[in-house]
C-alpha cells in the first residue's frame, strides 16, 4: 500500500488545550470514541497507524506510496487535495494522515465517507510520520519508496504538474487536465 499525505500549506495551530485552534466544540462532533490508539514505533522502524474503525495501516508498507498530510478539522484547503488523490489511488496506494492530535476516530471515518475516498485516512497523533519527513504544513504530500524513503519534496496534490512529477519516479503517468481559462474549442 502506498501512502500519500497532503496539507493545506498552513501550519497546524494548537489551541490553549493543545488541540487544533479551529476544532469545533466536542458537542459538534458526532462521536463517542476517542482516537483508537497512538502509533507504535517498533524497533524495525514500522509505525502502526489506525483508521477510525480500528483498521491498522503499517508504514512503511513495502510499496511506493504517496503520503498526504492533512486535517479533517477546519482545513478547507485539505479537501481538494484529498479528492485529487482519489484519482491516483488506482495507480498507487494513497494514505491520508490526520496530523491534529486527539481527532475523534469517528470524525476520520465520516470525513472519508463524505468525500467518497477509497483510501485510508489514519491518525498520526504523535506526529511520528510527519516528524520523519519534517512536515509542519497541512495539505501537502510527499512520495516515498517501499522502505519509506522520500523520493520527492513536499508538493501540492491539486497541482497536476506537481502530482505528475511526484508519480514519475514510479513510472506512473497521469493526464493533466487543461487549464480552465484556455479555450480548447475548435471554433
Amino acid at each position: 500500500m502506498s501512502v500519500m499525505v497532503a496539507a493545506c500549506g498552513q501550519q497546524a495551530e494548537r489551541g490553549a488545550d493543545g488541540g487544533n485552534a479551529d476544532t469545533p466544540p466536542a458537542s459538534d462532533i458526532a462521536t463517542t470514541d476517542a482516537p483508537t490508539s497512538s502509533p507504535a514505533n517498533g524497533s524495525d522502524g514500522v509505525v502502526v497507524l489506525r483508521m477510525g474503525d480500528g483498521t491498522e495501516v503499517r508504514f512503511p508498507t513495502g510499496q511506493p506510496a504517496i503520503l498526504y498530510f492533512m486535517s479533517t478539522l477546519g482545513c478547507v484547503e485539505c479537501e481538494p487535495g484529498a479528492i485529487a488523490l482519489q484519482d491516483v489511488d488506482a495507480a498507487i496506494d494513497v494514505v491520508a494522515l490526520e496530523v491534529i492530535p486527539d481527532t475523534p476516530a469517528d470524525w476520520l471515518d465520516n470525513y472519508r465517507r463524505a468525500l467518497g475516498l477509497d483510501y485510508p485516512v489514519v491518525q498520526d497523533p504523535d506526529g511520528i510520520v510527519a516528524g520523519r519527513y519534517g512536515v509542519t504544513d497541512l495539505s501537502v504530500a510527499i512520495a516515498v519508496d517501499g522502505e519509506g524513503i522520500a523520493v520527492t519534496d513536499t508538493f501540492d496534490p491539486t497541482d497536476p504538474d506537481q502530482l505528475a512529477a511526484a508519480l514519475e519516479p514510479f513510472d506512473i503517468a497521469i493526464e493533466a487536465e487543461p487549464p480552465t481559462d484556455v479555450d480548447t474549442s475548435d471554433a
